[in-house]
């Protein structure tokens, strides 16, 4: 069945941007330049575009209607006999955005229809074929209702999305479909002025495309490929890959024209059947992206896909330097960084890793060879990708005592793990922030829930706000909970107060003071951020993070003073960097 869809969208967009380019190429390039020296084929070139568009329509009409059936019937999981006859085509047509678009293009192509009859019963005037013009346009364009862009988020992102699709399908369909013309006109031009007017005019309009494909397709891959490791390590992005070497193919070709074969038929070489060849090859490699885009439609974007990268080596970007890749080095983890996570991954790495690794994961568990020491996870731990970490830990690493963990434990425990390890390095690298904003913190606050008296359950990421996490020692830092709790600057502003107990100290003060409680595995998981830096013991601490969970500022011990650190906290609240919409990065070269 996949297989059919692909073969009815194909056949559709192809027959869709024929019939487009075949309009556009008499508009705007035989309009002038053929039938001012042609005059006497013009008659044969209306002919072949009227029976090229018509046959176009059918074919189109056909496809979509199969296209239709076959959407109906993934979407209600039945065979086209039972679509037809219980009426499920009636209810795709009428309850889905997929349906509407259907029945929309249904009405651009009667309009279209028309307005061909129009010009072939009558002479082609202006008005009539500015008309056939926009409906074309409008019958193309609307195909971008029917893919991935439809599915986007709606707001400015899917307005953005739709548009820069319906101008890719635009400028794909008066290239591509402009070539069928151009061939026929050079093998019936009268004489060589012909061919050249033909082909400069051509050759403006084959620029202009060209300059609307190049940047609608950047705008299309940023949603639908989402990084240049999906381009490679994901189906979607490699057969994107094969759709952009044919391209940079017809894209090498039409510049052969442009530049070499053109200016000679201005010379007065007769370079007409190298032209006509060239667009044939061209008519070819358009085809093979016709097919292309009908297959991509079907599948999941690489945005949204697991990258598996292919290559042994890869570019980073932050040393400038080409350095070792495996399979999973662009994959992120499909468990969550939260404190369930990390807690769970906590105690996997008690059992199996902190007697080579230590258990503050430093390099200097008991079990570790002086001559060859395990890895400081919590001072590198954030310097790798994930990936990396996820297949050093499952594959072990050659040549080092590092063993492979895998399968005895499976992916999930792995990329639990791996979560630890990140929040026991980001907890080590937060030790080094102060009260001011640091741009550059890598370090990252796991997810958690947490509970306001008089409010719904919420999240530290869920919220998309900044947020005080108030690491406290009771009964210490019951005087600190209270000034926090009576400065409205913070408990009534848009920075949210979350009071978390450090171990052993009871929760009621934090929730008397400041009106929260959280779960028991936060407060064992937040109990890395508080202390000093090289020191095991714990101590009153106040962690400023940002919307997107970064750790950007940081107090330790209980203030002299706290209005002074109140006065810190909503300064350094002012100059954080605002949300992204981008997941935080957690690899930094050393």
């Amino acid at each position: 069945m996949n297989a059919l869809l692909v073969a009815a969208r194909a056949i559709h967009f192809g027959a869709t941007m024929l019939v487009f380019g075949e309009i556009v190429f008499v508009a705007s390039v035989a309009g002038v330049a053929w039938r001012r020296t042609a005059a006497a084929s013009n008659a044969g070139l209306d002919r072949h575009s009227f029976v090229v568009c018509a046959a176009a329509l059918a074919a189109g009409a056909l496809s979509g209607v199969a296209w239709l059936l076959v959407e109906a019937m993934q979407m209600a999981g039945a065979t086209i006999g039972d679509v037809i006859g219980n009426a499920t085509v009636v209810v795709v047509l009428r309850e889905t955005e997929f349906g509407h678009v259907f029945l929309l293009r249904a009405l651009l192509w009667l309009a279209l229809g028309v307005s061909l009859v129009a010009m072939r019963t009558r002479a082609p005037s202006r008005m009539r074929v500015c008309i056939a013009v926009a409906v074309a346009a409008a019958y193309l364009a609307t195909l971008a209702g029917a893919g991935h862009a439809a599915a986007a988020n709606g707001g400015t992102v899917r307005i953005v999305h739709i548009g820069a699709d319906a101008l890719h399908l635009l400028a794909a369909g008066a290239w591509l479909g402009a070539l069928p013309p151009l061939v026929w006109c050079l093998m019936h031009a009268p004489s060589r002025s012909a061919v050249l007017r033909l082909a400069q005019r051509f050759s403006v309009l084959g620029i202009a495309c060209v300059l609307v494909l190049i940047a609608s397709g950047i705008v299309n891959s940023l949603f639908l490929v989402g990084s240049f490791a999906a381009l490679f390590g994901t189906a979607y992005g490699q057969l994107l890959d094969v759709k952009l070497a044919l391209f940079a193919a017809m894209l090498a070709i039409a510049a052969t024209n442009r530049f070499r074969l053109t200016p000679r038929l201005a010379s007065g070489d007769t370079s007409r059947r190298s032209l006509r060849r060239n667009a044939m090859l061209e008519i070819a490699g358009g085809v093979g992206i016709v097919g292309i885009v009908g297959a991509l439609g079907t599948m999941v974007p690489g945005a949204h896909s697991t990258i598996r990268w292919p290559f042994a080596l890869t570019f980073d970007v932050e040393q400038r330097e080409i350095v070792a890749a495996f399979p999973t080095t662009y994959a992120t983890s499909p468990v969550p960084y939260d404190v369930k996570a990390v807690a769970r991954g906590a105690a996997r790495y008690a059992s199996e890793c902190s007697r080579c690794h230590g258990v503050d994961a430093r390099g200097n568990g008991r079990a570790a060879e002086p001559a060859t020491k395990p890895a400081d996870l919590a001072l590198h731990g954030l310097h790798h990708p994930e990936g990396n970490l996820y297949w050093w830990i499952a594959h072990g690493i050659a040549g080092t005592a590092m063993p492979a963990f895998s399968p005895q434990i499976g992916d999930t425990g792995i990329w639990e793990t791996v979560q630890y390890i990140v929040a026991r390095a980001s907890a080590e690298a937060a030790r080094s922030i102060g009260p001011r904003v640091d741009d550059t913190s890598m370090a990252r606050a796991p997810d958690f829930s947490y509970e306001t008296q008089g409010q719904r359950q919420r999240t530290l990421a869920g919220e998309r706000k900044p947020a005080l996490i108030v690491l406290y020692a009771s009964p210490r830092s019951g005087a600190r909970l209270s000034q926090l709790a009576s400065d409205h600057r913070l408990m009534h502003a848009d920075l949210r107060v979350i009071a978390i107990p450090l171990p052993g100290s009871p929760s009621d003060d934090g929730d008397r003071a400041t009106q929260t409680r959280v779960g028991a595995d936060v407060a064992s998981v937040y109990a890395m951020f508080a202390g000093t830096s090289g020191g095991a013991a714990l101590a009153h601490t106040e962690l400023l993070v940002d919307a997107n969970g970064i750790v950007r500022a940081r107090w330790i011990g209980l203030p002299a003073s706290g209005a002074d650190r109140d006065n810190e906290i909503v300064a350094a609240s002012q100059h954080m960097p605002p949300p992204s919409r981008m997941p935080a990065g957690m690899h930094h070269g050393h």
